[in-house]
C-alpha cells in the first residue's frame, strides 16, 4: 500500500529566529580561528554526504541547494566577494560543517533539519549576493568566446571585472531597498 506524502509547514517566530541568529553569531565569532580552505572543503564534503545519503528527506536535499552557490562564490577567482560578506558566508559554512550542531547530523531523518532551517534563513540573508553571483556566472558563461586566444582571454578578464563591479553596485542597491523588509527580519 502506497503512502501519501505529508506536508508539514511551520513558521518561525521572532524568538526562533533570534535563536538561530545567536547560533550564526557564534559561528561568526569562531570563523577567524578556522582555516578557510578547510571550511570550504568540509562544506563541500557535507553537501556530497547529504546528497549520497539514502536516509535524508527530500526537503533537506532541496534546502541545501544554495550551499553549492555559496561555496562556488567563495572559490570563484573571477568574482570578488567583499571581505565582510566572505566571512559571513564562511561562518555559515562552518555552522553546517559542525556535525554536532543544534541537532546532531547522525540522528536519522532529523539530523539535517536544523541545517535545512539555517539554510533557508541564510538564503534570505544572502539573497542579494546569491542573485548577483548567479547573474555573474550567467554573464561569464555567455561571454566566453574563443578563450584559448590570448586577446580573447584579456578582453574577457576585463569584461568580467567590469561586470563584477556593475553587479556589486546592483547588490548594494538591492540590500538598501531590502533593509528592514527581510522575511525573517534579518539584516545581520
Amino acid at each position: 500500500m502506497a503512502t501519501k506524502p505529508i506536508r508539514i509547514v511551520f513558521d518561525l517566530d521572532k524568538h526562533d529566529v533570534e535563536y538561530f541568529k545567536k547560533l550564526f553569531e557564534k559561528a561568526k565569532r569562531n570563523v577567524s580561528k578556522l582555516d578557510p580552505d578547510a571550511v570550504l572543503s568540509e562544506g563541500k564534503a557535507l553537501v556530497k554526504k547529504i546528497r549520497r545519503s539514502k536516509r535524508v528527506p527530500p526537503f533537506v536535499l532541496q534546502a541545501i541547494e544554495p550551499l553549492d552557490d555559496l561555496i562556488s562564490m567563495l572559490e570563484d577567482k573571477d568574482y570578488e566577494v567583499p571581505k565582510p560578506i566572505y566571512k559571513e558566508i564562511l561562518a555559515t559554512l562552518a555552522y553546517f560543517s559542525d556535525p554536532d550542531d543544534l541537532i546532531p547530523d547522525s540522528i536519522p531523518g532529523l539530523g539535517y533539519l536544523d541545517d535545512a532551517i539555517m539554510t533557508r534563513i541564510m538564503e534570505e540573508q544572502f539573497e542579494a549576493e546569491l542573485w548577483g553571483y548567479r547573474k555573474f556566472v550567467t554573464f561569464r558563461e555567455r561571454s566566453e568566446q574563443r578563450p584559448w586566444a590570448s586577446p580573447a582571454r584579456s578582453r574577457l578578464s576585463e569584461r568580467l571585472g567590469q561586470e563584477c563591479a556593475k553587479i556589486r553596485e546592483q547588490i548594494t542597491e538591492r540590500r538598501t531597498k531590502r533593509k528592514g523588509r527581510g522575511r525573517f527580519g534579518l539584516d545581520w
